[in-house]
């Protein structure tokens, strides 16, 4: 499965978990949650991914050249899924602060350690589900 799709994926999946658990439509607080999932998918199908955490408070997805990011729509008129090369990326909320990460797990760490709310944090049960666990 190509990036895009991986990503397309992730983003309708994303978009029915935040109608169901009172996100806005914009998926403004969803970056964590739907960059995880999109990391598992990824990995899962063979892909390398990294998560990247800007400036404490976006989450999104790096793999090879490209960064992905399927809740950019937050930050105003972007598409539902953004693939970009890393190059061609300007945007604060991408190149900010960068920290890196090689596991859902790291990224769980990060979020208690940064007091992130409750309802944005990668939760126990949906990382075991992504990771194929449950």
């Amino acid at each position: 499965m190509t990036l895009r799709r991986h990503a397309e994926k992730t983003r309708k999946w994303a978009e029915a978990y935040g109608k169901e658990n009172g996100f806005d439509r914009d998926l403004c607080g969803m970056c964590a949650i739907a960059a995880a999932h999109l990391f598992c998918s990824l990995k899962r199908d063979g892909y390398s991914p990294i998560l990247v955490n800007a400036n404490e408070e976006h989450i999104f997805v790096h793999v090879g050249h490209f960064l992905i990011d399927v809740t950019a729509t937050q930050f105003g008129r972007y598409k539902k899924v953004e693939i970009r090369r890393h190059k061609q990326v300007k945007q604060f909320f991408w190149t900010h602060d960068l920290k890196f990460m090689n596991s859902v797990a790291v990224l769980k760490k990060i979020q208690k350690k940064a007091d992130w709310p409750m309802e944005q944090r990668v939760a126990t049960v949906a990382v075991a589900m992504l990771d194929g666990r449950i």
